[in-house]
Order: structure tokens, then sequence, then C-alpha cells
């Protein structure tokens, strides 16, 4: 289950919040993915840069920029198992 927080005034997720495991061991722990900025694509509003945290640590632990996005692209010869499902 995911909450999606967003701005009123800008409409644009400001942050993700989930209880997760962060190990097979670990009973479910809060998490959240903050959306620190936003740029312009092809006409569409993608994130920028997003920081991901566990609560009971305080500081993000994975920091994403997205530097290029691309829509409907054909990714059969780069990840050959896509598409496919292992019991």
């Amino acid at each position: 289950e995911l909450t999606v927080h967003f701005d009123p005034q800008g409409n644009l997720i400001t942050r993700i919040t989930a209880l997760r495991h962060r190990d097979q061991d670990s009973g479910r722990i809060p998490w959240h993915a903050d959306f620190l900025a936003w740029q312009d694509v092809d006409g569409a509003r993608v994130p920028k840069r997003i920081a991901i945290t566990w609560e009971d640590q305080g500081t993000p632990w994975s920091t994403w920029d997205l530097e290029h996005v691309l829509w409907n692209v054909d990714i059969a010869d780069v990840l050959p198992q896509a598409g496919t499902v292992t019991p």
C-alpha cells in the first residue's frame, strides 16, 4: 500500500510513503521517496531528483537523478528475459 502526497499548488507528487521490508529478516519499516525536483521532457513533466529514505535512519540512502527519459522503447535486445515469468 502506497500513500501519495501532492503539492496542492502545483499538483505534483512531493512524497510517496509505504511500509516496506528492508530485508528478509526485518518487519515492515516506514519508508518514503521525496520528489525533490521536476523537469519537462518532450512536453511531459517528470521527476528530476528523488531521494529514498528509511524513516528509522532519517537520511536518504539513495538519491536518483533522472537525466534521460524515453517512452515506448523496445527493450527486447537489451533485456531478453523481459516478459518472461519464472515460477
